[in-house]
């Protein structure tokens, strides 16, 4: 059993079987293609419904030399080439006779040309759960220099669904995740993780997907080490137009941290009404937020896009000192309330000359609360975008963030200052080779007591090539000219089909 994941085909040679929950199907070679949802059957090929069947007259097996099926629409044709060739049409697992002569039969005894590729794997069985996952059964995955891993399990995924792209596992640098265990709605993994106190550690994550209605990931990492991090997130689609969450994270010697979110979808804006709670520490927040829309229907200003925000919540305390710049022989109060506000604009996408790009954007934020604090968020951001050719394009930002806090019982106010410059070079060959090299240079300083600490100068590659094609490799660092004793980064590497 041979699995080309660029093109999401496995291909059993050899007493090869297939149980599709519609039919049974053994062949000398059997070919499926999960991105077209179909497979073919070629040599000795023998047809079974999955669920025996009792009506007078039905078939119970039939033989052939090609058999192609779209399981999508759970249709099929099976072909002997006998003098004259006699065809049989399957529907749902039921065996008929011929197809009637405008039946569109060719299509389903097709799949792509894969010859002279080395396949990702090589395993003895495959379950591949459509739309979702593969799981290979004593595999051997290609690894770089010609060389292959061997693993009791792999579960290869494929779905773009949120379940299975994203990752809540706790405190690592680096997570090289080994999927070895799915169903048709669940995954599990171990991680292989890098974390600056452990060096080097293993994590475990279970995945539950409904799609599209949402979806449940745990996660404990490091599973041996100090400070184990249990995480729980779950994600629900209540319906068309509202969604909920909730995210929860225990740290070993720490405690529990809790977080809801519901938002609801009315006319072009939506409500969100959150909750945390973390020990005695309680907050709740009601919002609303309008959608982006063009500040015009036509003209200069319909390439200007803006949205509103208003906000109200209350926060509760453990008892706590002042702190600065509050005078700390006091305590601060337990309960207090704020409110919020914003008004963000943006331009479109505006050509400036053949492949150059502009876009700018203003956010002010404005806060509130009754300790009593005043905060004025301001940002401030201009990014140009040059498509050099077809493989190469470089990008420049700035980004201005003046802010200004209030401290009306003490009559004292501070104003803080942040930039950030950003330019990046990227190439892109192809898929074969890609290159992107990143620069910021950041700056901060603020009147607040407490001060502030800001990265001077960073640079960063991270560079993706191809080893054969059925395998590339990334690898990424950063370097950080010394801030804090620190020079370079962490090497980050990733595998790929």
């Amino acid at each position: 059993m041979r699995f080309y994941a660029s093109h999401l085909l496995l291909d059993a040679t050899g007493a090869a079987y297939i149980d599709d929950g519609v039919v049974h199907v053994s062949a000398d070679h059997i070919t499926l293609d999960l991105r077209a949802k179909r497979y073919l059957a070629i040599g000795n090929v023998v047809v079974t419904p999955a669920v025996a069947q009792t009506a007078p007259g039905s078939v119970h097996s039939v033989r052939g030399d090609v058999f192609g099926e779209d399981f999508a629409k759970r249709q099929g044709l099976l072909v002997a080439l006998d003098e004259p060739p006699v065809r049989h049409v399957v529907q749902a697992g039921v065996i008929g006779g011929e197809p009637p002569p405008s039946a569109q039969t060719a299509e389903p005894l097709t799949v792509p040309d894969f010859g002279g590729e080395t396949p990702f794997a090589v395993a003895a069985r495959a379950v591949a759960h459509v739309g979702a996952d593969v799981r290979l059964t004593k595999v051997k995955v290609a690894l770089p220099g010609a060389r292959s891993l061997p693993l009791p399990s792999y579960v290869y995924t494929y779905s773009s669904d949120p379940g299975y792209a994203i990752s809540n596992l706790a405190g690592a640098s680096e997570d090289v995740p080994l999927y070895f265990g799915s169903t048709r709605d669940s995954v599990q993994g171990i991680h292989f993780i890098y974390r600056q106190d452990i060096k080097f550690g293993l994590g475990f994550d279970q995945r539950i997907i409904d799609t599209p209605r949402g979806y449940a990931i745990g996660s404990l990492s490091p599973l041996f080490g100090n400070q184990k991090t249990f995480n729980f997130t779950w994600q629900d689609r209540i319906n068309a137009h509202t969604q909920q969450s909730l995210t929860s994270t225990s740290i070993q010697g720490i405690g529990t941290i809790n977080s809801y979110d519901v938002r609801d979808g009315v006319h072009r804006s939506f409500f969100e009404l959150t909750g945390s709670q973390y020990h005695q520490s309680l907050g709740a927040l009601l919002a609303w937020q309008s959608y982006d829309e063009a500040l015009a229907k036509q003209g200069v200003f319909s390439n200007l896009l803006f949205h509103l925000r208003s906000e109200v919540g209350t926060t509760h305390t453990p008892i706590t000192p002042g702190y600065s710049p509050f005078p700390t022989d006091i305590f601060l109060p337990q309960w207090y309330q704020h409110v919020g506000f914003e008004a963000y604009v943006a331009t479109r996408p505006l050509a400036l000359g053949p492949g150059t790009t502009l876009n700018a954007s203003a956010d002010d934020r404005f806060f509130h609360d009754t300790l009593p604090h005043l905060e004025s968020i301001q940002a401030y951001a201009l990014n140009v975008t040059q498509r050099v050719n077809r493989f190469v394009t470089l990008s420049g930002g700035i980004l201005d963030t003046p802010i200004h806090d209030g401290y009306p019982s003490i009559d004292a106010g501070y104003a803080s200052h942040f930039t950030a410059e950003t330019a990046t070079f990227q190439y892109n060959h192809d898929g074969v080779f890609s290159l992107l090299v990143t620069g910021s240079h950041g700056t901060g300083s603020t009147q607040l007591p407490a001060g502030v600490v800001v990265t001077p100068w960073v640079v960063g590659a991270d560079v993706r090539f191809r080893v054969n094609r059925s395998l590339s490799l990334e690898l990424g660092r950063s370097y950080y000219f010394g801030f804090e004793g620190q020079r370079f980064g962490t090497i980050t590497f990733q595998l790929f089909p």
